[in-house]
């Protein structure tokens, strides 16, 4: 699996001031871009590819789209105004505002697009056909074939994209729409090929890394599902699925602040994803764990010794009959045991105790132990929690008001430890965030001993 390397930096510990003024500014002017009267398709995909590889550029979007005027915004911009939010994936306001943009062959291509990415299959064949009489291109005939094969027609959809290929083999959508035929047909080598075949034409074609990356991981090729998620990662990921899946595979390579930061990414852009949400939870909460191999080797040598037969062990006659008598055989059989049941037993007495603690102090167990108290093999060690800990649950934890959730979710905070960092002065400069939330946070954050950070 691949490492990541360090950045290099300045040899300037502290930038200045012109400096830190060029790293607040997004590196795309997206005013420009959303608010002008031209929709320039190829540079709205490229906005898509950088949009989460880029924080400031995913902050400038969020605020572009939530003090946006949609309801006097001429057709154009009412386009881009949805593509913005078919990036930040939400969906209902995307449709909405393409639709009001119909008839258009973008707005009908990109509503095309989004229905396959949400597998109304029938919506998004009826859209791009419409889109495909307006506008005679490759790309749009593309996601006409892809509805069509996701409706049962792949065998047609095959011919066609045979066909295709005689006057587009350069194209590498044409060669990725042939690898989701070949799926549906269930020809999942050949289907690879095909992606392989879109990526040798351009490396950056994240839906191709997507998918071979997604079969691999299906076959439990993990090490080589995560190189191509990670390219597809790289190239600009398409949806949030990829961020998903990318997580998912860093939790099994045990490697949690990459799957948090995969899931944070996927939050940030989706705040209403409750399932990106569980998962990152859940990754947190691994943070704080822990493997340790001196430890787990002990825990192996203990359930060994717990398998064996009590016969195996140097103890008395007088002291194995009376644990035969109480149907003890096994070491794991006499661990669950309290000296006090053991003492009631007939036959049984100090000296045959004594000789019983002895033989399991020397082996790290004792009499009395709880199932819980006889961890298994494999199982990882949790730490004691301590303030970091604390500061790495989710600000939903905090039972907030609906009007703070939406303020913390503008703002992009998704951890108590991002909130601390806030100053009262930051919070209130937030979108409809008043002195009301600013109260509610104070309290919530008082009853478990946090609080803001100091305004500078």
């Amino acid at each position: 699996m691949s490492e990541t390397t360090d950045l290099a930096v300045p040899d300037s510990n502290v930038p200045d001031s012109e400096s830190q003024a060029e790293a607040s500014v997004p590196s795309v002017d997206l005013n420009a871009i959303f608010l002008s009267e031209q929709v320039d398709r190829d540079e709205l995909f490229s906005i898509r590819k950088q949009i989460f590889t880029d924080d400031k550029l995913l902050d400038a979007l969020i605020e572009l789209v939530d003090t946006s005027d949609k309801a006097s915004a001429r057709k154009a911009i009412q386009i881009k105004l949805g593509f913005a939010h078919w990036i930040l994936n939400q969906y209902s306001q995307a449709i909405a505002a393409l639709e009001a943009a119909c008839p258009d062959a973008n707005a009908e291509y990109f509503l095309g697009l989004i229905h396959l990415e949400l597998d109304n299959n029938k919506s998004a064949h009826d859209a791009l056909e419409r889109a495909s009489k307006k506008e005679d291109n490759v790309d749009i005939t593309c996601a006409l074939i892809e509805a069509k094969t996701k409706l049962g027609e792949s065998e047609e959809s095959l011919k066609a994209l045979d066909k295709l290929l005689k006057s587009n083999g350069d194209s590498a959508e044409v060669h990725y729409q042939r690898g989701i035929a070949l799926d549906f047909t269930g020809e999942y080598e050949d289907a690879i090929d095909s992606y392989q075949n879109a990526l040798d034409v351009d490396v950056s074609h994240a839906k191709s890394a997507f998918r071979i990356g997604y079969m691999l991981a299906l076959r439990g090729q993990e090490e080589e599902a995560l190189q191509y998620y990670q390219r597809c990662e790289e190239a600009g990921p398409a949806h949030s699925s990829v961020f998903m899946n990318i997580g998912l595979l860093y939790e099994d390579a045990r490697q949690y602040e990459k799957a948090v930061n995969c899931y944070e990414k996927v939050v940030k852009g989706d705040p209403a994803n409750q399932r990106a949400r569980l998962y990152l939870k859940d990754a947190l909460a691994s943070l704080h764990m822990y493997y340790d191999e001196d430890r787990q080797k002990e825990l192996e040598l203990r359930s060994d010794i717990l398998k064996l037969p009590i016969a195996d062990f140097e103890l008395s006659i007088r002291c194995r009959t009376a644990l035969e008598t109480i149907g003890i055989s096994l070491v794991g059989d006499l661990v669950t045991r309290t000296e006090e049941e053991l003492l009631s037993c007939k036959n049984f007495g100090d000296t045959s105790l004594q000789e019983i603690k002895l033989l399991l102090t020397q082996n790290n167990l004792r009499l009395g132990m709880t199932e819980n108290e006889i961890p298994t093999p494999g199982q990882a060690i949790v730490e004691t929690p301590g303030e970091d800990d604390e500061l790495d649950k989710l600000v939903n934890e905090l039972d907030l008001s609906v009007r703070s959730r939406r303020c913390m979710e503008r703002l992009g905070i998704v951890t108590l430890r991002d909130l601390t960092d806030k100053s009262e002065r930051e919070l209130l400069s937030g979108k409809n965030f008043g002195r009301t939330s600013l109260r509610e946070i104070k309290e919530k954050l008082g009853t478990i001993s946090l609080s803001l950070a100091e305004d500078s």
